[in-house]
């Protein structure tokens, strides 16, 4: 049983996928600014120590000249040297410092950044002194925590946000494929009202409704076939069957000899041999049109086959008078027994609607360098223009005038266009001027085509 409303709603995915996309592409560039962010602040904060360290570099060397050790304390305090985040430390190796700047701890902490320069002092033992200066990092990580809470939050607005929106666009933007399955619900078999209303403005939509209703149309067109078939089938059973019916009736109706019982059985046989070759006929069009793969063997003169057909008819033209011609030849890849009932059945035609005393040919040619023509002409009524593209239909008979009263069932041009199908071809049939070419063209496939 088929399920309608089962799975994932296409807006519903394609909504959490932009929302997916949104929080991915938010994310990278947050991450991308927090680490920009943190970089620069590395930077400025190297960059500081530097400028730092060049001040005490420029403020001893400006002190050394005096070895005054208290002035350039003094100096350095001035400056403001260990109270705007940095931290001074500057000590000839292994002595008492010279300067030190308040809330100096010996031990560093894991939040600062630190930078050891060694510079010229004369009074200090070895002639150098060693600057250590430590820059507090923490009002920077402050800021970088407060940045990463703000980013986040951001990113999480901003994927909901398109989520949201994303969303209402998929819900618009699919608005017209919900009209289209709307309209595909209201589509009953057979019902050749309903067409689909595509919008011009969505190219892809519209390519889908244009072959949507083409195949809408075949479908309509083979319901309404089907449809007909049925009535003809019914139509074509009930005659021998109410036949059948009546004269056994009649037969048990009192009692009879067994001479009439016999003659009885003869009738009814007669009736149940036409009732199976109607039945044979539908089978092999049924097996026709779930594309049965023929048996395609080489034949190199289609002529030759052609012959052997036309002497199984023999009886049939003498009958009529007819004679029966074979012009041209072709060869090919077909299959021999199909190709044997297609000409069957068109001599049939032939000599059934033949002008008694006329002549009959069978013409067979190159239609094309793949496309082998088999064409058979009779003198005869000639049929009408409007009866010709219906020759084919099963069951259909035309109306032709001088048509022999026989029982025939209207499938032989049926199966003879479906063997024209089944070799990749078509028939054909023309009328004029007391003169009917009904045939068929047939694809002559290679070996290697399977």
């Amino acid at each position: 049983m088929t399920r309608t409303g089962a799975g994932t709603s296409l807006s519903l995915r394609l909504s959490l996928s932009l929302a997916s996309l949104a929080v991915v592409a938010l994310g990278t560039v947050c991450a991308v600014v927090y680490v920009a962010t943190a970089a620069n602040l590395e930077a400025r904060q190297q960059s500081e120590l530097d400028e730092k360290a060049t001040l005490v570099r420029h403020l001893v060397r400006e002190a050394e000249p005096d070895a005054d050790a208290i002035g350039l304390k003094r100096l350095l305090e001035d400056v403001g040297i260990g109270y705007a985040g940095v931290m001074l430390h500057l000590a000839p190796p292994g002595a008492s410092p010279l300067f030190v700047s308040p809330g100096w701890i010996a031990a560093p902490s894991q939040r600062q950044r630190i930078l050891h320069t060694a510079m010229p002092w004369a009074p200090a033992p070895g002639g150098v002194v060693v600057a250590e200066l430590r820059l507090d990092m923490r009002d920077d990580d402050r800021l970088l925590a407060g940045l990463a809470a703000t980013l986040l939050v951001a990113a999480l607005a901003g994927a909901l946000a398109t989520a949201i929106a994303s969303h209402a666009l998929v819900r618009r933007g699919l608005a017209p494929v919900a009209r289209l399955a709307a309209q595909l619900r209201r589509i009953r078999p057979g019902d050749g009202t309903v067409r689909l209303e595509g919008s011009p403005r969505h190219r892809e939509l519209q390519l889908f409704v244009e072959r949507f209703e083409t195949l809408l149309g075949e479908v309509d067109t083979a319901y309404a076939q089907l449809a007909a078939f049925n009535a003809d089938v019914a139509h074509e059973l009930r005659t021998p069957l109410a036949v059948l019916i009546a004269d056994s009736e009649v037969m048990l109706s009192r009692p009879r000899t067994d001479a009439q019982w016999r003659e009885a059985s003869g009738r009814h046989l007669e009736d149940l041999r036409r009732l199976a070759a109607i039945v044979s006929d539908m089978l092999f069009l049924a097996r026709a049109d779930r594309a049965a793969a023929d048996r395609a063997v080489s034949l190199p003169s289609l002529a030759t086959l052609v012959r052997e057909v036309v002497e199984f008819h023999e009886a049939a033209f003498e009958e009529q008078r007819l004679s029966v011609g074979v012009i041209g030849d072709a060869s090919g890849r077909f299959d021999a027994e199909l190709l044997k009932r297609a000409v069957s059945n068109l001599l049939s035609n032939a000599a059934r609607y033949g002008r008694p005393g006329s002549a009959v040919e069978v013409e067979l040619s190159r239609a094309a360098p793949d496309t082998v023509r088999l064409a058979v002409r009779n003198a005869g009524p000639q049929i009408a223009a409007e009866a010709l593209p219906r020759l084919f239909d099963r069951f259909y008979r035309a109306d032709t005038a001088g048509e022999p009263a026989d029982d025939h069932h209207g499938l032989g041009l049926a199966i003879v266009a479906a063997i024209a199908r089944m070799h990749g071809g078509r028939p054909f049939a023309r009328s004029a001027q007391g003169t009917t070419e009904i045939g068929i063209e047939l694809v002559d496939r290679p070996a290697s085509a399977g």
